[in-house]
């Protein structure tokens, strides 16, 4: 009798503990956060953004239902995807595109590109979808719009650091990072709100005289560093592809002008779990 009941605490014990576990990581990975910011540019009106990036196939509810809600609730003017809709699998394709999709019939969507949309093999397909159903493709391309009387113009920069190589490269302090110096001057003549989408965060002040702080832009927007997937105070994340251990720019508000916004992300890539950094919606209100 001693041994069954023995036997039954063990197992009760390792239920809870497996309990336990999928409750930290629920809360951790799964428990959707909204980060609100707000910065002061050159508008004459205030504009609300919605800035998503790396949700590498997750899902949050049915279809991205919880996800859909929580935005929708925004009542955004814009919405920014940053890049890595996609893991390197390219698994999810559609079911990622009809929920970028149903975002895009209800309010203005602009997508850039990610290491993992490029790395998938399926790129080009993706692409095409995406364009198919109303979402603003930005590969190298400046466009230009007009949103209640204010003249907005959005550069989509596809920083294509995405090869093997280029990140074994990254790793020994040895990449070259490609020139895009004509493009941002070309922004930084246009009269309106200038904003850059760029899925790498390091890019706007770590790749010396090509970084793009350097040009008389608002607000760039970027992801890829996931929060650097641990955070722990005082340090922050510990860990970002492109930037290393302890990196700089891994989540909120950088800089003055011009401002970096980096999202923390949805969803995992190559590391499954998350500490102290949960999956995150970024608002941004642009204020006069």
């Amino acid at each position: 009798m001693k041994h069954i009941w023995q036997k039954r605490r063990t197992i009760l014990l390792l239920a809870a503990m497996a309990v336990g576990a999928a409750d930290v990581y629920y809360k951790q990975n799964k428990r959707l956060m909204v980060n609100r910011l707000s910065l002061n540019v050159s508008s004459r009106i205030p504009l609300r953004i919605v800035h998503l990036s790396d949700l590498h196939g997750a899902q949050f509810g049915r279809q991205n239902c919880r996800l859909q809600q929580i935005i929708a609730e925004q009542n955004a003017d814009l919405i920014f995807f940053t890049g890595d809709l996609l893991k390197d699998n390219g698994r999810h394709l559609q079911e990622c595109v009809d929920f970028l999709a149903l975002l895009a019939q209800k309010t203005p969507l602009y997508w850039s590109a990610g290491n993992h949309d490029h790395c998938c093999g399926r790129f080009w397909e993706l692409v095409q979808k995406l364009k198919q159903n109303n979402i603003q493709v930005l590969l190298n391309e400046m466009v230009s719009l007009t949103i209640k009387g204010e003249k907005i113009h959005l550069l989509g920069i596809d920083d294509k650091q995405y090869s093997r190589g280029a990140y074994r490269a990254m790793k020994r302090g040895q990449n070259v990072y490609r020139d895009y110096r004509q493009a941002l001057s070309l922004l930084t003549q246009q009269k309106g709100i200038k904003l850059v989408l760029s899925h790498h965060p390091e890019n706007f002040a770590l790749a010396g005289d090509k970084s793009y702080n350097q040009y008389a832009f608002d607000v760039m927007f970027a992801g890829h560093a996931h929060g650097g997937q641990f955070r722990l105070k005082p340090f922050g994340g510990l860990y970002a592809p492109g930037q290393g251990i302890l990196p700089q720019y891994t989540a909120g508000v950088y800089g003055s002008g011009p401002y970096l916004v980096v999202n923390r992300g949805l969803g995992n890539s190559t590391f499954p779990f998350r500490f102290n950094n949960p999956p995150e919606i970024v608002v941004v209100d642009l204020l006069p």
